[in-house]
């Protein structure tokens, strides 16, 4: 359990709120990851054995859906939002950075109209990833705003987030960096966002 807090609070952005925290280990003779029964605190982590470490927003999931020994780890209040100074700053150098990288591979979302300013982004949001429309590939990608690189974001209703402002979902076409892809933009059916549930986290960890 140490380890898992230790994660949790300074190795995440997870800890700016409530989330419950899932131990697994995985069992050679099943060839899967099988829930630790038992006391967390008692887990020791162990030379050449391997862990997963799930946390779930406690905003998203309820206790009793999840195993009986789940435990809850509180949110750091200490935590405290970037100034806008900063927040300025790091979205400048970020942007700087996006236009040196290659394109090549990434995957692009090109929006119709004017982005919503007034709208701020919730905080229960997260990266986009979804499949390409035309199935070029048939895992799911992350995308990014065409016009100002920056990643795409799903607030699990009815807008897309990126630097430009607030969009909504249906006025987005994609383009994904596959070379089957072609030259156009395509929308998404929207059933595609149905599925989109809010995040959990997993961490596979090796003993040492």
């Amino acid at each position: 359990m140490r380890v898992a807090s230790q994660i949790f609070y300074k190795e995440t952005q997870w800890a700016r709120t409530d989330c419950y925290v899932v131990i697994q280990k995985f069992v050679k003779e099943f060839d899967t990851f099988v829930h630790i029964i038992g006391d967390y605190e008692e887990v020791k982590i162990r030379a050449g054995e391997r862990y997963k470490i799930q946390f779930f927003d406690a905003a998203c999931h309820s206790k009793k859906n999840l195993p009986r020994n789940t435990i809850k780890l509180e949110k750091d209040s200490e935590l405290k939002e970037p100034s806008t100074e900063k927040a300025i700053k790091a979205d400048s150098e970020e942007s700087e950075k996006s236009e040196e990288e290659d394109t090549a591979d990434l995957n692009f979302i090109r929006f119709h109209g004017y982005p919503q300013r007034t709208i701020t982004k919730p905080k229960k949001n997260a990266p986009l990833e979804v499949a390409c429309p035309c199935r070029c590939k048939s895992q799911k990608l992350n995308w990014v705003c065409s016009a100002c690189k920056d990643p795409v974001f799903f607030d699990f209703s009815n807008h897309l987030y990126c630097k430009c402002g607030a969009h909504e979902k249906r006025r987005a076409d994609y383009w994904c960096g596959d070379a089957r892809h072609g030259d156009a933009y395509v929308p998404h059916s929207e059933h595609v966002f149905r599925g989109i549930k809010c995040e959990e986290i997993n961490i596979i960890l090796m003993g040492e």
